[in-house]
């Protein structure tokens, strides 16, 4: 999904403006993941209920995104808790979403700040990280960021679902003006990065800020790949929310791939990814709690054969691939 802000283009809206222009849209906006800070901008508290309960009603929202990026600002434990028991006072049955900077997490950005990281997840249902390899970074060897600082907050709370932003253009950061924006292929890998790492969903970030801001910086190539993605991932829903990597079933991949697995319906879906922009020949994908056999390729109409415990299949740059026992 995108979440996009409303007003206009190069401004920041008013938030009680933001509340209204949410409501005004009902029925035409879809917005998965509302900033509580609407809900803070003044108002008296029978307001903030108010309003909190119209959105809710009125639109697809399905948690509260709070204390954005607590690591960067230095927000205390005490106050995103504080922010978590008002939220949860207003609604029990939302969810709290908070949002943390990938850079911080992965250590990146303040490695000799000790981040409490676990305390501020206590103050969150839902955990997410905002790290952009090649327009933040201007590394596009790293793509495994993306996964790296999923594994990182998972590591502070092991049973809170994650989201991961996955980047989309050029942002034009003033600290790394000439990094570019990904390519469709290189999207795709932090999409299924994230996937493999345990992201129970995926945030796109489209803005742009330089050389004018613009909610939009997505060009048309990027915007062809994300429908074929989002299409893949909404046809494996289910399989991708399954329990991570299951007891009794492993996987071994060869440097510069990555992989997964999960248990659906009676069926082993093991996800793999070529992380590199390199095509890969022959390469041995070691796998463990499946029969001999073969498996089938998830959308490609072929199989591939399952033996000692081994598959050998050849990979495009930056693809992943789905294989089905069962």
């Amino acid at each position: 999904m995108v979440w996009r802000r409303f007003g206009r283009a190069g401004e920041a809206p008013d938030r009680t403006q933001l509340a209204r222009e949410l409501l005004a849209a009902a029925g035409v906006v879809a917005a998965a993941v509302i900033a509580a800070s609407t809900l803070d901008g003044g108002l008296p508290e029978a307001g903030n209920k108010r309003i909190a309960v119209l959105l809710v009603t009125a639109l697809a929202i399905i948690a509260w995104l709070v204390s954005d990026e607590p690591d960067v600002h230095h927000t205390s434990t005490k106050a995103t808790s504080a922010t978590y028991s008002k939220l949860k006072k207003a609604n029990p049955d939302m969810p709290v979403m908070m949002n943390f900077s990938g850079g911080h997490v992965v250590g990146y950005q303040e490695r000799k700040w000790k981040h409490p990281y676990k305390g501020w997840l206590e103050g969150a249902d839902w955990s997410s990280n905002d790290i952009y390899p090649v327009a933040g970074w201007n590394l596009p060897n790293r793509l495994g960021l993306v996964g790296t600082a999923i594994d990182e907050l998972r590591a502070a709370a092991p049973d809170k679902p994650q989201f991961a932003f996955i980047e989309t253009g050029d942002q034009g950061l003033p600290w790394n003006m000439d990094a570019p924006g990904p390519t469709p292929a290189q999207m795709r890998t932090e999409i299924w990065d994230a996937v493999i790492h345990g992201a129970r969903g995926i945030t796109y970030f489209t803005d742009a800020f330089k050389p004018q801001f613009s909610y939009d910086s997505t060009t048309q190539e990027i915007r062809d790949e994300m429908k074929v993605q989002n299409a893949r991932l909404a046809a494996l829903s289910g399989v991708l929310l399954a329990k991570i990597d299951p007891r009794g079933y492993g996987i071994e991949l060869p440097a510069g791939m990555e992989g997964t697995v999960r248990t659906y319906k009676g069926k082993t879906y093991l996800i793999v990814l070529n992380m590199k922009g390199k095509a890969k020949t022959g390469a041995t994908i070691k796998v463990s709690g499946v029969a001999e056999g073969t498996a089938e390729v998830y959308g490609e109409n072929w199989r591939v054969q399952i033996k000692g415990g081994e598959i050998v299949d050849n990979f495009e740059g930056n693809t992943p691939r789905v294989y089905v026992v069962g």
